[in-house]
This record gives C-alpha cells, sequence and structure tokens, in this order.
C-alpha cells in the first residue's frame, strides 16, 4: 500500500518500528555464546607493519586490513594498533536482488532472514564481554541498508539505552541515489526515526571522502551498512585481503577490517 499515492517512488514496507516490535520479539529467544578465542591475533601488528610498504592500494588517506572477528575483539580497545575497526554488512535480498539501486527497494522476507543470521553470528563478537561494541552506525540512502542494520544489531537501534548515533551517509553507497530521488530522503527520515540523515540535505558539493569524515570523528568500531558491491570497491581500494587471508573465513555476510591513517 503505498503511503502517497501521487509519489510513485515510495511504498510503504518495513519501518522503524516494525524492525524494533520484530526483532523484540526474536531477542527473547536468542541465546548468544559470548565467549571466544582470539587465537593469532597479537602478532598483528607486527605482520601488518611489515606490510605497509611497497603496496599498491590506494593508501593515501588510510591503510586497511581484513581482519577476522576474534581479531577485532582482540583490537577493540583504544590504544591498539589500529585507528579504526569497520565492521561492513550487505544488505540482504530486495525485490531487484541482492544489488538493489531503488533507494526505496525493501528486504524481502529471504533478505530479513539474512539479516537476521548476521545478527546471530556477530553477536557471538560485538558484545561487552567482548569490548567490541560499536560506536557509531553507517548506512547508505537506502531503505535496504537502513534495515539491514537494524535487524542485525537491534539492541542498540535508534532511541536504545546504548545511545549510539545512527548517520545516513551519501558517500558509503554505489550510485547519487538523492539526486535521483531526492523526496524519498524526508520518506526514509519518517520512515526511520532516529537515523540523522542531515548529511543529504546539506550542501554534499564539498564534502569531504567517506575515510576523510569518518577520520575526523572520535568514534572507533564503526558499523557500515550498504551494497555488497560498494564493499567489494572499498575492500579493492583500501583494504590488504591476502596479508590474513588464512586467518579470515570467507564470510559473504559480513566483513571486518583494521584501518590505520597516515
Amino acid at each position: 500500500m503505498a503511503l502517497y499515492s501521487n509519489t510513485p517512488c515510495v511504498e510503504r514496507t518495513t519501518t522503524l518500528s516494525d524492525v524494533q516490535q520484530n526483532s523484540a520479539s526474536i531477542e527473547e529467544k536468542k541465546q548468544f555464546s559470548t565467549s571466544i578465542t582470539p587465537h593469532d591475533c597479537q602478532d598483528l601488528p607486527e605482520i601488518v607493519s611489515h606490510h605497509t610498504t611497497g603496496t599498491s592500494l590506494n593508501h593515501s588517506t588510510a591503510l586497511g586490513f581484513e581482519i577476522s572477528p576474534e581479531q577485532a575483539a582482540a583490537h577493540s580497545r583504544p590504544g591498539t594498533y589500529f585507528d579504526k575497526i569497520m565492521i561492513f554488512i550487505s544488505h540482504g535480498e530486495t525485490a531487484e536482488g541482492s544489488h538493489a539501486t531503488d533507494i526505496n527497494a525493501s528486504l524481502t522476507g529471504k533478505g530479513i532472514g539474512s539479516a537476521l543470521h548476521i545478527s546471530r553470528e556477530i553477536a557471538t563478537y560485538c558484545n561487552r564481554n567482548t569490548g567490541l561494541v560499536p560506536d557509531l552506525y553507517v548506512t547508505a540512502p537506502m531503505r535496504c541498508a537502513n534495515e539491514s542494520a537494524l535487524l542485525a544489531f537491534p539492541q542498540y537501534s535508534p532511541y536504545s539505552i546504548h545511545n549510539r548515533p545512527w548517520i545516513c551517509h551519501d558517500k558509503c553507497s554505489d550510485v547519487d541515489l538523492i539526486a535521483s530521488d531526492p523526496k524519498c530522503i524526508d520518506q526514509l527520515e519518517a520512515d526511520f526515526p532516529g537515523i540523522d540523515y542531515s548529511i543529504l540535505k546539506n550542501d554534499r558539493s564539498g564534502s569531504s571522502d567517506f575515510l576523510s569524515w569518518l577520520h575526523e570523528r572520535e568514534d572507533r568500531i564503526v558499523v557500515v551498512s550498504t551494497t555488497e558491491s560498494w564493499i567489494n570497491d572499498f575492500f579493492y581500494s583500501y583494504v590488504d585481503t591476502e596479508l590474513n587471508r588464512d586467518r579470515v573465513k570467507n564470510n559473504k555476510l559480513f566483513r571486518m577490517a583494521g584501518m590505520k591513517y597516515n
């Protein structure tokens, strides 16, 4: 059912209230393991330091290394090697498939299931026991990215007792969706209150790149919810995936990277 009959770009599907209610009922049934064994983590800084020269990656701003959840947890405390620990989740399936280009593309039942599976998997590592608790949640300006992040981290949703910032950022999107459909941002803001859309509404002509923007913020552990293709492009440009390959499982649900700024 359309929210506005004269606005073809908007279709009402899942809202923040829907996500929170669904997540609350699921949380009652979950029993997560919070014990991890951060093996092979302590020597990572030495390995990285020997590898930072001669790389072909674009590291004018920062250089990243793909890390396992165990390694991310081991380096989650301030003062460890990395400046930022980043957790990337790709949105679940939409009616367009796994590579949505529509700002209002919503998750299908299968897509919701994938996001809930991420929640179960990631809760083993992201909790107070391990210290890997995200400080910031960033979403691409897409309905499915908002839905996926809220389902994957229900306990840290906007207005929860944890009071973590949630920000929608256009620089973690494949295409300029806002230019093609600017009015739909207002609808996303209405459907997902608590997520900050101010970056999208301000003059973006002189805005800095995504990594520079992150560098200016104090948040250290950052979740980014976007498309799989954007994540792949980010890793191709900024993240070394070979150095630590034997310790990082091939996980299509989420990926983690430690970022070191120059």
